[in-house]
């Protein structure tokens, strides 16, 4: 089904559109060509001899993993871990029910839904710690504010967390 590393179908469109190119002012052969070229450089692990692409090197799946979970843990430029509990820095205010309202046994009165509002909107860190929840992070210029309301760096997910433990997981087992 492959030859050289591309998938037969490119092969065959790239076929059929060389006899089409002609009757056209577009270059099809040309941009379908510089599309492979693309769809090559893409290619990760142990690359075949033939490569066009020549700056690119063998390369596997797990490079620059430790450089990102280095990064979440606190190699950054705010010097502060995106892992609750992590460090001496960490976040302080994460978008988190649980987390943000006071213990039953600090606040044994039960809390109405609207009446989370004001432990929501509170400047002071949460009461309960989530430790080793990963949050969203910084924005793309590092900046990271630490409030409940800005929950797309504040709020811990599943989206966020797997991964995390997945790459820890494989740190440890390949360690």
């Amino acid at each position: 089904m492959e030859r050289n590393g591309l998938p037969s179908i490119f092969i065959a469109v790239a076929s059929v559109l060389s006899f089409l190119a002609p009757a056209s002012s577009f270059d099809y052969k040309d941009a379908l060509s510089k599309s492979l070229i693309y769809f090559e450089a893409q290619r990760s692990g142990h690359l075949p001899y033939d490569q066009r692409v020549r700056w690119r090197g063998h390369s596997r799946l797990t490079d620059g993993l430790q450089q990102g979970v280095d990064y979440i843990l606190s190699d950054n430029p705010l010097q502060m871990s995106y892992m609750v509990g992590y460090g001496d820095k960490f976040p302080q205010r994460i978008h988190h029910r649980a987390s943000s309202l006071p213990s039953m046994d600090v606040h044994p009165e039960k809390i109405p839904c609207k009446g989370g509002t004001p432990f929501y909107l509170s400047s002071q860190p949460n009461p309960n710690l989530l430790v080793g929840a990963s949050v969203g992070g910084p924005v793309e210029d590092d900046r990271y504010l630490d409030l409940r309301s800005m929950f797309t760096q504040s709020e811990p997910t599943t989206y966020i967390n797997a991964p995390m433990v997945g790459l820890l997981a494989y740190f440890h087992a390949n360690a």
